[in-house]
């Protein structure tokens, strides 16, 4: 018996990291060993003659081998916010809520191995609720210095919850914190690594010409999102058309998919659908109450997302046109613009106007709209406003000649955005109109 415990004292000392319900499971097999139906102790290699124990003991092997393999790699500087974007409480998505869960949701394993991937929900400053994945190493989610990121430095850097920019599904949180939003993303690097600095699927369009292409091995197929309280399975298709099905996990109904990339997918490389729960190749979702959705999806169609079941959604009373009506004001302005590279000075539209009402989340805001001939390009003002605040904003005439029509909103946002915090139009109520002529 202290032979066998020896043993196993030397397999933690190997796996630093297994956990302390392994280790006791293990010392627990031979003291059940020594209760056996034979009088006299048992001798060394006894205990492999019990088919269960040998079966623990295999699991427990595999286990610690896989929490090594998350040991062998080393610590690096954590993810940094991408260059330019600030992080304000009361612009854009906002910052973390430090109350909100930074815990794990799920994982679920990659399809050439090593770390698992994993999401975590977090809400924000501004009402918005995120879902953020990669790869989890100790117990902490990131990305892996691989597939050039970090200067494939193999090690393991931590993502920071303040991380939110960019393709994680986010949306404005209902009136009981739930948010409806979800991803399909084709060309994911198997780094974990999903903005910037990293290499692209081939055909990607986004800087391709500026980044090396992923092998293939490590171009990913990921599908994440929140289907909701009242989500119970999400049922997908993989590549090979194979369905398999999922639990919606968790009070938002959160689901990660992880499969490798497909070599024909429909879909330019390196590019992401964003939408609602179910975009990509997600065939169905049901629900607590009976209900069922089926996307309809086919592997490289566009996608089409499911509806918000169980959204409560945000009052907001007292919001007319008369409320919000305001003059809308336009000067032709050169304005220099600082590009990736460069800085330029271009024509912009100065647009001005003063807000009636207050925006104090991501539930509502003004929207700008400028349509030149058959062009037309938009903007949110993605930020709380103040009643009575002066808003400008530049937005660039991009050529146009002859008559702009300027238009100015107020829109009420949700699960109808489609889970997207910068999709951000549709009709709303008009605050005001302009119209210019360019020359």
């Amino acid at each position: 018996m202290n032979e066998v415990r020896d043993g196993l004292d030397h397999r933690k000392a190997l796996v630093g990291g297994l956990e302390r319900e392994l280790v006791d499971a293990a010392r627990r097999g031979p003291r059940l060993v020594a209760v056996g139906s034979r009088a006299r102790s048992p001798g060394p290699g006894v205990w492999w003659r019990s088919p269960l124990l040998a079966a623990a003991l295999v699991v427990l092997t595999f286990g610690a081998v896989a929490l090594a393999a998350q040991g062998l790699f080393r610590s690096g500087a954590p993810v940094t916010v991408p260059r330019g974007i600030p992080l304000q409480p009361r612009s854009g998505l906002g910052v973390p809520l430090r109350h909100s869960s930074s815990a794990i949701l799920l994982q679920v394993s990659d399809p050439a191995g090593g770390p698992p991937w994993g999401a975590r929900f977090v809400a924000t400053t501004r009402g918005y609720g995120c879902l953020q994945f990669g790869r989890v190493v100790r117990g902490q989610l990131g990305v892996i210095g691989q597939d050039d990121t970090f200067s494939n430095d193999g090690r393991f850097h931590a993502l920071p919850l303040e991380y939110l920019e960019g393709p994680f599904p986010c949306a404005p949180l209902d009136a009981r914190g739930h948010a409806f939003a979800g991803v399909f993303m084709d060309g994911t690097p198997a780094s974990g690594q999903v903005v910037e600095e990293s290499c692209t699927a081939r055909g990607g369009l986004t800087h391709a010409q500026e980044l090396p292409v992923c092998p293939t091995s490590d171009q990913r197929l990921v599908m994440a999102g929140m289907a909701g309280p009242l989500a119970r399975s999400i049922t997908y298709a993989e590549p090979s058309g194979r369905r398999h099905t999922v639990a919606a996990v968790g009070p938002q109904g959160a689901y990660l998919i992880v499969e490798r990339a497909p070599a024909h997918l429909g879909l330019e490389g390196g590019e992401y659908e964003p939408g609602g729960p179910g975009v990509g190749t997600i065939r169905q979702i049901t629900y607590a109450d009976g209900r069922v959705c089926n996307t309809g999806q086919e592997l490289g169609h566009t996608a089409q997302a499911c509806p918000a079941v169980g959204e409560q959604p945000v009052e907001q009373p007292g919001v007319t046109a008369a409320s919000l009506a305001s003059p809308v004001s336009v000067l032709l302005r050169e304005r220099a613009v600082h590009l990736r590279d460069e800085t330029r000075v271009l024509p912009m539209f100065v647009i001005s106007f003063r807000a009636r009402v207050p925006v104090t989340s991501g539930a509502s805001g003004y929207f700008i709209s400028v349509s030149c001939r058959r062009a037309t390009q938009e903007g949110p003002i993605f930020s709380d406003v103040r009643r009575g605040q002066l808003i400008t904003r530049d937005m660039a005439q991009n050529g146009c000649r002859g008559i702009a029509h300027i238009r100015v909103s107020f829109n009420r946002y949700g699960a109808a955005t489609s889970g997207l915090p910068f999709d951000l139009g549709g009709a709303g109520l008009t605050v005001g109109r302009r119209t210019v002529v360019v020359h």
